[in-house]
C-alpha cells in the first residue's frame, strides 16, 4: 500500500498555507491488484473445473445393460410410437447413450455371427491366429534365434512385420466387409429402436437428476 503526505491547504482565517490533519491518501499498489485479480481468476476458474468434471465423469461412465424387459418396454402402455418432428431429437438424445452398452452388444454378436456363418472369414481368423500365437511362442524364447518355418528360419522382427501387414490386409479384405456390413446393420437397428422407443421416464428423470445437481451446486457458488 503507498501511502501520500497530505498536502498543504490553506486556512481561511488568515491565507496562510497550514498542513492539516487529515488522513493520508493511500493507494494500492500494482502487485495488491494484480494480486486480487489472480485469486478471483482461480476461484472462478475451481468453479468452472468443478462443473467440467462433473460432466465429463457423467458422459464417461458406461451405461448397464438393460434387460429385455427395459429394452423392449414390455409392460408399458405405448413402448413404440412414431415420433414427431420435435420428439426425434429429444429421443435419440436421451436413448442412444442409455442404451448403448446394448447397442455394442448387437453389434458384436453380428461380427461373430458373419464370421461364423462365412467358412473363408472363419479359416482367415483362423491361420491369422495360429500365426500370431507361434510367433509370440517363438518370441517368449530367448534361445531361439527365428521363426522355423520348414528348412527356412526368418529373424524374430522381421516375423513380426510380416504378421502385421499380413493381419492388416486379411482385415481390410477379407474381414473389412462383414464387419462393415455389421456396423450398418447394427447402427440402423440401434438407430431406429432409439427413434422408436418411448422416452418420457428418461426425460422426467434427467430433469429431477439436473435439479439436484444444480441444488448441489448452488450453495457452493455461494459461498
Amino acid at each position: 500500500m503507498i501511502e501520500l503526505p497530505s498536502a498543504p491547504v490553506r486556512a481561511a482565517s488568515d491565507g496562510i498555507y497550514s498542513p492539516t490533519s487529515a488522513a493520508p491518501v493511500t493507494f494500492a499498489s500494482a502487485s495488491e491488484t494484480a494480486g486480487g485479480a489472480e485469486s478471483t481468476a482461480m476461484e472462478t476458474g475451481k468453479v468452472y473445473g468443478l462443473k467440467a468434471l462433473a460432466f465429463i465423469n457423467s458422459k464417461a461412465q458406461l451405461a448397464p445393460f438393460r434387460m429385455p424387459a427395459e429394452l423392449f418396454g414390455l409392460g408399458a402402455v405405448k413402448p413404440f410410437s412414431i415420433p414427431s418432428a420435435s420428439d426425434l431429437a429429444v429421443r435419440l438424445k436421451l436413448n442412444l447413450p442409455y442404451y448403448s452398452t446394448n447397442y455394442a452388444a448387437l453389434y458384436l454378436a453380428l461380427c461373430a455371427m458373419s464370421i461364423i456363418t462365412s467358412p473363408t472369414a472363419l479359416i482367415c481368423l483362423t491361420v491369422t491366429a495360429g500365426g500370431w500365437i507361434l510367433l509370440l511362442k517363438t518370441a517368449s524364447n530367448p534361445e531361439a534365434e527365428g521363426v522355423s518355418i520348414g528348412s527356412l528360419t526368418v529373424k524374430k522382427q522381421v516375423a513380426f512385420v510380416v504378421m502385421g501387414i499380413v493381419s492388416v490386409f486379411a482385415g481390410l479384405t477379407l474381414l473389412g466387409t462383414l464387419l462393415g456390413w455389421s456396423l450398418w446393420l447394427s447402427a440402423f437397428v440401434a438407430t431406429a429402436h432409439a427413434a422408436a422407443r418411448d422416452a418420457t421416464a428418461l426425460a422426467d428423470a434427467a430433469e429431477a437428476n439436473a435439479n439436484r445437481l444444480e441444488g448441489d451446486i448452488e450453495p457452493f457458488l455461494n459461498a
